[in-house]
């Protein structure tokens, strides 16, 4: 597969830069059972397959709870963000993730609109170090 194959995230403004094809593809570790490139194309195929809105809605979250959390005046504590049990990839293996050509482009992401009470796809270009 060419490394440099790119998915557009965005079909709504054709102009944006795409994603790099391998920013999409699961962390996987290897198993004696199933080939890791097997393993690795069922996982993308089930992630891809995933809605954001629906997996919440599921656990009870509702866009009034997300838009109450996200609210300008509320901190949420570092331990929401730091959870290693609900994110398995060290910053370092993002950054490998967001890189194209030997240079960090950025991340793709989907994130709550306030106002629009939707999720939309975003990049992530940097992190703020604390």
């Amino acid at each position: 597969q060419d490394e440099h194959l790119q998915a557009q995230y965005f079909p709504q403004d054709p102009t944006a830069e795409a994603f790099p094809a391998h920013s999409t593809d699961p962390k996987v570790t290897a198993s004696v059972e199933v080939p890791l490139r097997v393993e690795v194309e069922r996982r993308k195929r089930l992630f891809s397959n995933q809605d954001i809105s629906k997996l919440l809605e599921a656990e009870g979250v509702t866009k009034e709870h997300l838009a109450e959390a996200l609210a300008p005046d509320v901190i949420l504590p570092l331990s929401v963000m730091d959870d290693k049990d609900l994110e398995p990839r060290t910053w370092a293996e993002w950054l490998e993730v967001g890189m194209t050509d030997g240079e960090f482009k950025f991340l793709p992401a989907r994130a709550f609109s306030v106002e629009q009470g939707s999720w939309r796809p975003c990049k992530v270009y940097e992190r703020n170090h604390v």
